[in-house]
């Protein structure tokens, strides 16, 4: 009885790893849009963006991430606020055996390839938990700080997480927890959430070809010290203490 229990628990989990095609949702962040659309810039951006798909693809031990752009056939010049959030964050190669991540990126008409590790993120356990379309979560954060024009800012990263899953799925490089990511919040505003998972026939997944490649430290680095050079030239002065 043993044995045929034991039997059925591995090829449940060889269904499961087999797996491998997973589609997101990445969704407009509401209150940004209307507060742009009562401003006086609102002519420049669409008032409302379609939600954007997204595909993270396994493959022996690799995975991309990446986002599926519609064609635009508008005759209009307005600025997608979503499909603009989505181009700056970019597309993500991994590397499961050494535990790398790649983030293809463009800052300045300039391509870049971020490279971090799977536990460079320190995650704070909320202590929360959620069934999200039929998946039975838990809910963490991590906290970063952004230089701005004027000030410092916080900015939050929130994840809902199964990790009873026996793969681990983190959207947008967000590694260093074991289980599939079902949702995820940037900051308060847009949020992406997990759709469906399929078994589909995968391509050979190969990192990303460039060589502007940079540590994420020295990336942001890089981004504070452009940040400073504009500060100085206009003659902006941080305000630490608010």
């Amino acid at each position: 009885m043993k044995q045929i229990t034991f039997t059925f628990i591995i090829l449940i989990s060889n269904l499961l790893l087999a797996q491998n095609t997973f589609t997101y949702q990445f969704t407009p962040m509401t209150n940004a849009e209307m507060k742009i659309q009562s401003g006086p810039v609102a002519d420049l951006f669409k008032s409302t963006s379609n939600p954007i798909d997204y595909m993270y693809q396994i493959n022996n031990n690799k995975a991309f991430f990446y986002p599926i752009f519609k064609i635009n056939n508008a005759q209009t010049a307005q600025i997608d606020l979503l499909e603009l959030s989505a181009k700056t964050l970019g597309e993500y190669f991994y590397d499961y055996d050494q535990k790398l991540i790649e983030n293809k990126i463009e800052i300045l008409n300039k391509e870049y390839i971020v490279t971090s590790n799977f536990d460079d993120l320190h995650w704070i356990d909320t202590n929360e938990s959620e069934n999200i379309n039929g998946y039975q979560t838990k809910k963490y954060i991590t906290k970063r700080k952004e230089k701005g024009l004027t000030k410092d800012k916080i900015y939050t990263t929130t994840i809902w997480i199964d990790d009873s899953y026996p793969q681990d799925v983190a959207p947008f490089g967000l590694m260093g927890l074991k289980g599939l990511i079902v949702k995820v919040n940037f900051n308060g505003g847009n949020d992406l959430i997990l759709q469906t998972i399929e078994t589909k026939k995968v391509s050979a997944i190969q990192p990303f070809k460039g060589k502007n490649r940079i540590t994420k430290e020295a990336y942001i680095k890089m981004t504070d010290d452009q940040l400073d050079q504009i500060k100085e030239s206009r003659g902006v002065k941080m305000d630490l203490k608010s």
